[in-house]
Order: structure tokens, then sequence, then C-alpha cells
């Protein structure tokens, strides 16, 4: 399936979610000369709540961002990857990484990683490195 067709799917799949406030793509295929792990069509959705609710059509594939307690449920069909948060402040830190990673146009994956950490995790220099240097 072609990108801007999966994306069109995403953003109404997206909105299609329980308490939808704005999605925004964040996925390594937005940046130019980047070939992604995948083809997943990555989508960030904003919720109000703490209701996590299945998309129709999804499956569940990742429940719990780990150590930093900031939650989000990521859900599947085929190429579309939606994944639900409701921390405001974590979802404009990943929309501003994506957007910053896009930008520069940064191809290595570990200097996305490390970008990441540091702005959508707001963890230290030092932790950031490992993290990076661990893809």
């Amino acid at each position: 399936m072609h990108i801007v067709e999966t994306q069109a799917i995403a953003a109404l799949a997206a909105k299609g979610c329980a308490g939808y406030v704005a999605h925004a793509f964040v996925g390594s295929q937005l940046v130019p000369g980047v070939i992604p792990n995948d083809i997943d069509v990555l989508v960030l959705v904003d919720l109000p709540s703490d209701v996590w609710e299945c998309p129709e059509g999804f499956e569940p594939s990742c429940e719990l961002y780990g150590d930093l307690g900031l939650e989000w449920h990521s859900y599947r069909r085929g190429d579309v990857n939606l994944i639900l948060c409701h921390d405001a402040e974590f979802y404009a830190n990943w929309v501003k990484s994506a957007k910053i990673c896009a930008g520069l146009g940064l191809t290595d994956r570990r200097a996305r990683v490390l970008l990441h950490a540091l702005i959508r995790d707001k963890r230290d220099i030092d932790t950031a490195l490992v993290r990076a240097i661990g893809v």
C-alpha cells in the first residue's frame, strides 16, 4: 500500500478513537532518506482521559512505556501502528522530536534515538547516550 494511502487510513482510525484530541505522524518514515526497519505508519494520538479502548479492527501490540512512568498503548492493523497516550506534554515532546529528526534529516537511527531520549523522554545526557548506543 502506498504511504499516502496508509497515512489516510491511519488518520481516519486515529480520529475514530474515543476521546480523540489530536494526532501526528511520528515514525522514521518522515525522515528523508531513511528506510524504516518496517513500513509502519506511526500515529501518535492524544487522548484526554486514561480510558484505553482498542480501536475497531486493531490488535494490541505494546502497553507500557516502561521506566519513565509515561503510559502509552499501541494498536496495530497492517502497516498502521496507532500509539495512544493521554499525557499532553509527552505527546507534544514526541511530536517535537519527530519534527526535529525530519527537519535535520537524521538518517542515523542512533541519532534519532538520542534526540527522542533527550526531548521526548526528558532523560539526562548520559542515560540518553547509553540508550542510543544500545540500538
